[in-house]
């Protein structure tokens, strides 16, 4: 009966084998690279920019992403994939560089509004501007705490005195 490193080891040799290789022929498997996002052209973006496009993130129900150019009309844009009318005034408007970016999500009629978030963050305490507050307030009660002398301090110095006054004691024959 064979151990059971010799089982492993048999099964690993099997699976090296089923494994497909990287080849780079006619007929061999290729590893698909992911595609990266990628800003349309310059020159295609600023046409479209004349034109009232907007590069749109749209949150789908699965979770999943689509980016597109929409045009904006009447403070409206139109998405074809779900057939719906989102609004799109200069509040739900952000900017990446130069480039307006809507975030749309398919189950909410408006947009993403930073200011809104962040008007609902402050209020539920979950604001950055609150963590750094509370990060300076321990930093600096951290540096009140040792400012002080502390106990151990104190301690040293009276065992010093004592080792300097047998010291003294010892050497020059004075009796404390």
């Amino acid at each position: 009966m064979p151990n059971v490193i010799e089982k492993v080891n048999k099964m690993y040799e099997f699976y090296e084998a089923l494994k497909p290789t990287e080849k780079k022929g006619l007929f061999g498997w290729r590893k698909k690279k992911e595609k990266e996002f990628k800003i349309p052209k310059e020159k295609k973006l600023k046409r479209l920019l004349k034109k009232n496009y907007a590069m749109v993130f749209f949150l789908r129900n699965n979770r999943s992403l689509d980016i597109n150019m929409v045009p904006i009309e009447n403070d409206m844009i139109y998405m074809k994939e779900s057939n719906t009318y989102h609004a799109a005034n200069a509040e739900y408007i952000l900017k990446y560089k130069k480039y307006p970016v809507m975030i749309v999500p398919e189950w909410s009629l408006l947009p993403f509004s930073s200011k809104e978030h962040s008007e609902l963050s402050d209020t539920a305490g979950l604001g950055a501007k609150a963590q750094k507050v509370i990060i300076n307030a321990t930093k600096l009660a951290q540096l009140k705490e040792h400012k002080g002398m502390g106990g151990k301090t104190i301690l040293w110095i009276i065992i010093g005195g004592a080792i300097l006054l047998y010291f003294i004691s010892k050497v020059l024959g004075v009796k404390i």
